[in-house]
């Protein structure tokens, strides 16, 4: 058994000004804001380890646009406090390391919601910035890597995640997927060397290839939009040899192999996860061709 941690204190002071030639204003300060990390672990044996972590962050909140439709123009809202625990297992095996973890964090969401009094100056509708929900996040993580075969590397990952917006003030965001978040994605690297015993200039050699997936996820937070799901393909090879005494190394691959179309990330276009904004894509690279050549020197 074993035991290890963190204790830290963070002291947060936030000031924000209009424009350039404003002057500066306190919009938010904490004092000995404490956020402790600390992981229990066992092995059993001497390539197995159990482990349990619970952390404790936080962070800057964050400021309230400037216009005249919300109530608390240009104001940083408290730090954010965030938790999360994990519960993970780790194996060596001869050459192989398996990896599965699962975990659960919490933190503060801000978001828009209507303002006690209704309206502003001017008449207009005023909304006041605010932390009016949590985001929660459950999730299992799994990896593998190493030599499954003489010269035949692997490294492949699984991330199962379900987040989603709880205890919403908002009632129409309330259970709902958290913008940009997959439920599952997956990806898979395969390395193959040649062997020695084709000789000096075959053994050089090596190709892989690797495949990524991505879930469906969530474009806005009411959830009626969404990015579909998506599989890219990574070809590649490259070449040791020696020129001069010096080890050199080409590359030349290929990615997004069958020239996918997809969205590559998706978030809300302001702070925090923040709802009421509009949601920011970016659209995925077509294919691509590479070829680097490198030396040590």
């Amino acid at each position: 058994w074993s035991i290890m941690g963190t204790l830290a204190w963070s002291w947060i002071d936030q000031k924000g000004a209009l424009n350039a030639s404003s002057a500066l204003k306190k919009t938010f300060s904490a004092d000995a804001a404490f956020s402790p990390t600390t992981s229990l672990m066992y092995k059993p044996t001497d390539n197995q380890t159990l482990y349990f972590t619970y952390g404790r962050s936080v962070e800057a909140g964050p400021v309230t646009p400037n216009s005249q439709y919300y109530t608390n123009t240009n104001i940083a809202l408290p730090i954010a406090h965030s938790e999360e625990y994990e519960v993970g297992y780790k194996l060596r095996y001869q050459k192989m390391q398996f990896n599965v973890a699962g975990f659960r964090m919490t933190s503060p969401y801000a978001m828009y919601v209507g303002a006690a009094n209704g309206t502003c100056a001017g008449g207009v509708t005023c909304q006041t910035y605010t932390y009016g929900g949590t985001q929660r996040n459950y999730g299992v993580e799994a990896q593998v890597s190493g030599e499954v075969l003489p010269n035949l590397s692997v490294l492949a990952g699984m991330t199962w995640l379900d987040a989603e917006l709880v205890g919403s003030r908002t009632a129409a965001y309330n259970d709902k997927e958290i913008v940009g978040a997959a439920p599952l994605q997956a990806s898979m690297l395969l390395d193959y060397r040649l062997p020695a015993t084709l000789g000096s200039f075959a053994s050089g050699w090596a190709f892989n290839a690797g495949v990524h997936y991505m879930g469906n996820r969530a474009a806005n937070v009411t959830n009626t939009l969404h990015t579909g799901s998506y599989t890219t393909l990574e070809l590649g090879t490259r070449y040791a040899f020696h020129v001069a005494r010096f080890p050199w190394v080409a590359r030349f691959g290929v990615s997004n192999v069958t020239n996918e179309r997809y969205w590559a990330s998706v978030y809300t276009g302001a702070p925090s996860g923040t709802s009421g904004a509009a949601s920011t894509l970016y659209a995925g690279l077509p294919r691509v061709y590479h070829f680097t050549l490198s030396a040590e020197f």
